[in-house]
């Protein structure tokens, strides 16, 4: 197959969940002998190649608002000044607009030059957060299949429990021009047809986790620190998580907490008990192999999200062999098995969340099998071998649909 991917975060630019899952796809994809290609765009000021190769995947790279780049080359602070005054006066609809039509023309290029049989989108991208208005998206004349990663919708609803029009409509408008929506769990394909209410029939196939993240767990009685991994900010679970670690640090005093990740660090530093503040350490964005020797020596950790569409960052946790504190709402029950592979907690409940971190504490021998069946769990379902058969398998019947539905058209 030739297969297109378009994702605005595929790295090396900075990314997300979204980007990291579509590179260990397309990968894969290349190693089971496809062609690959990806369609990513960035903000003018960018300093990535227009067209290169990465591990057998041909990226191109687009630049979008280059008409803006003295604006991107500002202090984040005045950036974000400037982009909300542009907001208000509809220009940023006008620029996002120019770019998704930029994008569609490359994408009808590399459609007609490569051969491409299917394209896979996600439901969010880089200009999504710009149209201020609702907009009309193109169907590319193939299979075009798109994953339900988290939409504007989805995070506006489950951030704040509201939707807008423009998200409602721009939301719905791309997911019925796709011929395919599969969703990356069961949470996220209920989000779309319960409340978007698109009526429309909706696959699941869970993320996949790269073989080479799978190692032997690492014995529990060595580690004196717990991890959290993800962006430092309340709905990810992080504020609540270090008030359950100050509420018990005194029973514990050769525990560490390592926080991983980027945002409200001052904030989150804040609520640090000043007996404890050594305790407690911020690492800032690490690379993900420096995540996985963080993990790996990690006693275990802890993600008490709000919501999660269906997280790598725990993937990542059980595939190192290590016990997680997981959220109980949202997608959490489809990954942990509550007191086999893991813990599920109240995100908002730290006294749960602080009796979670003293079981496992106290009891280090069920702390590490957790981590084993947690490795298991990867290993049997959500492992690059199990999910990449589903994933070649699914484009293939989508290919083939399209093309028994075009015999169908012509017959007539």
């Amino acid at each position: 197959m030739n297969i297109l991917y378009l994702c605005d975060e595929y790295p090396p630019a900075k990314t997300g969940g979204i980007g990291t899952v579509t590179k260990i796809v397309a990968e894969a994809m290349v190693r089971k002998g496809h062609m690959v290609y990806v369609l990513s765009g960035r903000p003018a000021g960018h300093t990535l190649p227009y067209e290169t190769s990465i591990n057998g995947v041909i990226v191109y790279r687009l630049t979008y608002f280059k008409i803006l780049l003295p604006l991107f080359k500002m202090p984040e602070r005045y950036k974000n000044i400037a982009i909300n005054i542009l907001r208000k006066i509809g220009a940023m609809h006008f620029f996002a607009k120019k770019a998704q039509r930029q994008n569609d023309r490359f994408a009808m290029s590399l459609i007609r030059s490569k051969n491409i049989e299917i394209i896979e989108k996600p439901d969010y991208s880089i200009l999504s957060k710009y149209f201020s208005r609702p907009i009309q998206f193109v169907h590319y004349g193939i299979p075009t299949i798109i994953r339900v990663h988290g939409a504007p919708s989805f995070i506006s609803y489950y951030k704040t429990g509201y939707i807008t029009n423009v998200q409602r409509t721009n939301d719905i408008n791309n997911y019925l021009s796709a011929d395919r929506i599969c969703a990356v769990s069961e949470f996220s394909k209920n989000f779309v047809q319960n409340i978007l209410q698109v009526d429309k029939k909706i696959d699941v196939i869970y993320n996949p986790l790269e073989n080479k993240y799978l190692q032997m767990a690492c014995s529990t009685s060595r580690s004196n620190t717990i991890v959290f991994l993800g962006k430092i900010i309340e709905t990810k679970g992080a504020f609540s998580l270090i008030k359950a670690f100050c509420s018990i640090a005194s029973k514990y005093p050769n525990i560490n907490l390592i926080m991983i990740g980027g945002g409200k660090i001052r904030a989150a530093q804040s609520l640090i008990d000043d007996q404890y503040r050594g305790r407690i350490k911020f690492t800032g964005y690490l690379s993900r192999e420096e995540i996985k020797q963080k993990i790996s020596s990690s006693l275990f950790c802890a993600i008490p999200s709000y919501f999660e569409n269906f997280s790598l960052a725990a993937m990542e946790v059980m595939a190192c062999g290590k016990a997680l504190i997981y959220t109980n709402r949202a997608s959490g029950p489809e990954l942990i098995n509550d007191k086999v592979n893991g813990l599920l907690v109240d995100p908002e409940n730290v006294c749960q969340i602080a009796s979670a971190i003293e079981f496992l504490l106290n009891n280090l021998e069920q702390c590490q099998q957790m981590g084993l069946e947690a490795q298991k769990t990867i290993l049997h379902t959500f492992s690059e071998n199990v999910v990449m058969e589903q994933i070649e398998n699914y484009y293939k019947s989508c290919i083939n649909s399209h093309r028994k539905n075009d015999t169908s058209s012509n017959n007539k």
